[in-house]
């Protein structure tokens, strides 16, 4: 005989939204645990015979069994196990099938519900029915009937548990994936196809001292240090889907908020034309523009002190022999080094 005593694994699974890349994980570790674990059933009925028949047939195909003599006690199993399928009574005592149904829908509980008892009126089966019973047998019952119900009511509530687990995975996706484009070192946004910001990551504050609200919905001019290179490169509605152009521009920041360091940054800007199909004629169409900006100022900046230290002496700070040579070959072609 199976023991009625539950299992560790019947324990409710707590996951808290608070951390992403936390609650993520729970998922998966909740999906594990799912896809092992034999369904946990409870089984309402003050019949004390007819629990104990019950949990000797469940046994045999391994299903984990816990019983309550009452609504009261079933509802108090409820609360601290994980149940996936209730099989009860409506003629019990205190609170009957019908209230018990009521209570366990109104507190969110989502376990199954198999309705067997020795009501014979068609009213108490439909109003069953209607308080969310997937399925009504009449003691005595046929045992073949009851398996095949329990198993189809199993299956239909793990093909509804998948479908929301598959949308929270979902909704969790779209979060971590917001979370590393916002955590990026580089400044990331999209343009919509008349050039305006349409998306920005949080990092634009930390470059540029703009809050995503002040940009949202502004044109791209606005950051730039020479506008001219807009409709050449940034914009090219040549720009192949796939096809990536890179370019050096400078970017203004916002002097309102940032006070040391208020010369315009040096960016390696890489951008790539955004497409879709058209429905009605198969045509690509022009949806706008997806960039990522890498600030490279302290690279140039360190590019600039090596030419320098390459054309200077470094104690006088005076032009070199290398600059000489090098003006020298600039104003007259072809001389060659001079020498000493």
């Amino acid at each position: 005989m199976p023991s009625a005593t539950p299992s560790s694994k019947s324990k409710k699974i707590q996951i808290s939204k608070s951390d992403t890349v936390q609650f993520l994980g729970a998922l998966e570790h909740l999906q594990a645990t799912l896809d092992t674990q034999p369904a946990n059933l409870l089984i309402v009925d003050d019949d004390e015979r007819f629990r104990h028949s019950l949990i000797q047939l469940l046994g045999l195909l391994d299903y984990n069994c816990l019983s309550a003599s009452s609504g009261k006690e079933a509802l108090a199993l409820l609360e601290k196990h994980h149940i996936d399928l209730l099989i009860l009574d409506l003629l019990m005592p205190v609170m009957d099938g019908h209230r018990l149904m009521e209570l366990v829908r109104s507190r969110n509980h989502d376990a199954a519900i198999i309705v067997i008892s020795g009501v014979t009126t068609w009213t108490s089966a439909i109003k069953a029915m209607r308080d969310g019973a997937d399925n009504f047998f009449r003691k005595p019952y046929s045992p073949d009937e009851v398996l095949a119900s329990i198993n189809k009511s199993l299956e239909k509530r793990e093909r509804r548990k998948k479908i929301e687990r598959q949308l929270v995975r979902q909704q969790v996706s779209d979060q971590l994936h917001r979370f590393i484009v916002n955590k990026s070192p580089d400044f990331i946004y999209m343009l919509n196809a008349q050039g305006q910001f349409e998306f920005i990551n949080d990092q634009v504050e930390v470059l540029l001292g703009y809050s995503r609200e002040e940009l949202l919905g502004n044109h791209f001019n606005s950051l730039l240090v020479d506008s001219t290179i807009t409709e050449k490169l940034i914009f090219n509605k040549h720009l192949q889907k796939n096809k990536t152009v890179t370019v050096e521009v400078q970017f203004n920041k916002n002097l309102n908020r940032i006070v040391e360091n208020q010369e315009p940054i040096t960016v390696e800007l890489t951008v790539m034309g955004v497409y879709y199909r058209s429905v009605s004629n198969g045509r690509k169409v022009f949806l706008g523009t997806y960039g990522v900006a890498r600030d490279i100022s302290k690279r140039k900046s360190i590019e600039a002190q090596i030419c320098y230290q390459a054309y200077h002496d470094q104690l006088t700070g005076l032009p070199n022999r290398t600059l000489f040579n090098d003006r020298l070959d600039v104003a007259i072609p072809g001389s060659g080094s001079f020498s000493y």
